[in-house]
């Protein structure tokens, strides 16, 4: 995307920028940072004239072919809006395309940041080597900060600093601007070095990992008293007055007016779902950097290749299965809209397409995601089982038990629990011990038979890391650095947990707008737009027959019939449910495509089952 992106820039530049006849345009300092920052190959003034050369562009286009369709005799307006909709989004999202990507990337590189101090400080904790803890940081971090303490390292070997406690500091300025606790917490660990006892040094190593933690939650927390008032706009401006404007509409049908075809109104519909959408990304642009998750790799054992499901059995393409399923049960529909009158096809009308867009979309975004999801949980439980087996493998170490034999004990112990996974990766350790003349580290981290070979959690293999790398110094200090290690991810896990339940509450309300209030609005509108016709129809009988002289022209039929706004709203539904639900994930999961995906997809059929449940109850009515 970046690629393209930067592709796009240079071609509009050089082919196109005349047609702002050398205007002079400014900038926000904040897009130049950006730009900066991910290191693409472009100026902010590239990418203002990029966004403003094409909404123009498209502009011009939508006029004349607006004109070209007045000429013919069609209605040239579902053009014009759909035209002027396009453009607003290109030039908004061009412009602010660096900005959201150096979030994003931020955001994936902070949320490293609490496990970044604690793989510095493990280390620190048993030997105040500086460097050793950087390398150490660098081997089992994630992320651009990963990146930048081995980038660090080299330039301490390279010369470019004298020592790793110089280039310390400055990584901890680069990023301090996103998150104050890191950099303050890079000053206690260099700090920690010229400590003169060992007591003092090991409060200003506590010290830093408890900054960093309460920076974050600050932040966190400044953020989800900023999130209000976004909020309440979405839920009133961006959810319920357009849903109250398509309730008004038989109504204003009734007293003689319309807004036109349906695509008028269709397109109308999909402009406010955009205008949540951007306002939507300007509000997740300022979400302060939280906790990563984990990442699993597409070639994980058991998981099916990337873009593909698993459907009855079968593997096929994921896209390809899901449209052909959408659109078979959209088949349905097609009768109606041909114009064949058949009991069931004008029982069923419109309802088949959304039912099918719905499917469709349920099927990929499940597909695709739960699998992940599934290994994820799995290795979310291992974490917290490896949490929890360091703290007793620890306390057997320091009563003078054998590595091996603490081993057997704690497998023994956590086997009891049901679905429990670390007891298996110790059993196979022992088993690498004992008939395969394996060292330690070996029967752990040997690539063929190693007991953590095909287990991609950083934390689970840098606990193990750190207790084989401390067992060569002694049992009393593998002991004491399980026992830390422990100590400061099960501290980290509490602060996310609070945080998460935390933001979980501010967006409760837009869950239930998404999921509940929208399609039984929309499928509300419906059945108002019904009893309208019917209202109209009975009244144009009765002055038919009354002949009271009453104008009967004045009462128009919408051309949004019920049956087409059925499809309409129910389109809109969809369109919002998308934006809504991705907004609520981004807000508790940060980046994470995965926990996006399964949101929406859950929310569907909660969706669908109101819309269809109003429309269902609203017939017998």
């Amino acid at each position: 995307m970046m690629g393209l992106f930067e592709v796009y820039c240079g071609f509009v530049n050089r082919r196109l920028a005349w047609i702002l006849f050398g205007l002079k345009l400014e900038w926000d300092p904040g897009l130049e940072k950006a730009i900066r920052f991910t290191k693409l190959k472009t100026k902010p003034l590239g990418v203002i004239t990029c966004a403003w050369t094409t909404a123009l562009t498209v502009i011009a286009f939508t006029v004349i072919s607006s004109l070209t369709l007045y000429s013919l005799g069609r209605d040239p307006l579902p053009s014009l809006l759909a035209g002027f909709v396009l453009a607003v989004v290109l030039a908004y999202g061009i412009s602010e395309y660096p900005k959201i990507l150096a979030n994003n990337m931020k955001i994936k590189s902070l949320g490293h940041a609490p496990e970044i101090v604690a793989y510095l400080i493990i280390p620190l904790k048993q030997n105040p080597n500086l460097e050793d803890a950087v390398k150490f940081a660098a081997e089992h971090g994630e992320g651009q900060m990963a990146e930048d303490l081995r980038k660090a390292l080299w330039d301490v070997w390279s010369g470019a600093y004298r020592s790793v406690g110089e280039a310390l500091p400055v990584l901890g300025y680069r990023w301090g601007e996103d998150i104050k606790g890191f950099e303050d917490a890079m000053y206690a660990i260099r700090t920690s070095q010229i400590e003169k006892s060992e007591t003092r040094r090991l409060n200003t190593l506590d010290r830093a990992m408890d900054t960093v933690l309460k920076s974050v939650q600050k932040k966190f927390e400044e953020y989800i008293n900023y999130l209000r008032i976004p909020t309440m706009v979405m839920f009133a401006g961006g959810a319920l007055l357009p849903l109250v404007i398509i309730i008004l509409l038989p109504l204003i049908s009734f007293m003689g007016m319309d807004l036109g075809s349906h695509w008028n109104l269709f397109i109308i519909l999909m402009a406010i779902v955009l205008g949540v959408f951007l306002f939507s990304e300007h509000t997740l642009s300022k979400r302060p950097a939280a906790f990563a998750p984990i990442r699993i790799p597409d070639n994980y054992p058991g998981l099916v290749s990337a873009g593909r499901i698993r459907f009855l059995g079968r593997e096929g393409s994921a896209w390809k299965i899901s449209f052909g399923l959408g659109a078979a049960i959209s088949l349905l529909s097609v009768p109606y809209l041909l114009g064949a009158s058949y009991p069931l096809t004008d029982m069923l009308n419109t309802i088949p397409i959304v039912i099918g867009t719905c499917f469709c979309l349920w099927l990929y975004m499940r597909g695709t995601s739960l699998p992940k999801k599934r290994v994820r949980d799995y290795l979310k439980r291992m974490e917290d089982e490896t949490i929890e087996a360091a703290f007793h493998l620890g306390n057997r170490l320091l009563t003078g038990m054998s590595a091996e034999e603490a081993f057997i004990r704690v497998a023994d112990m956590m086997s009891s629990k049901v679905g429990s996974t670390i007891p298996a990766v110790l059993e196979n350790a022992i088993r690498n011990i004992r008939y395969l003349n394996m060292n330690l580290e070996g029967s752990l981290f040997d690539e063929n038979r190693g007991a953590l070979r095909e287990i991609s959690s950083g934390v689970v293999k840098s606990v193990f890391r750190v207790f084989t790398t401390t067992m060569k110094k002694s049992v009393v200090s593998a002991s004491e650095a399980l026992l830390v290690a422990a100590n400061h991810i099960r501290q980290i896990r509490r602060v996310e947990d609070s945080l998460r339940d935390k933001i979980s509450y501010t967006t409760s309300m837009i869950k239930a707008t998404a999921l509940l209030i929208n399609p039984m609005i929309c499928a509300l509108a419906v059945y108002i737009a019904n009893v309208f016709r019917e209202t109209m129809e009975n009244t144009r009988s009765i002055i038919g027959v009354g002949g009271t002289g009453f104008n009967a022209g004045m009462l128009t039929e919408s051309t949004a019939n019920p049956e087409m706004l059925q499809l309409i709203t129910g389109l809109y539904m969809i369109a919002l449910l998308i934006v809504l639900m991705r907004y609520v994930s981004v807000l508790e999961c940060g980046d994470d495509p995965i926990a996006h995906r399964l949101q929406i997809a859950k929310g569907i059929p909660i969706a669908l089952s109101a819309f269809i449940g109003v429309l269902l109850a609203s017939s017998f009515l």
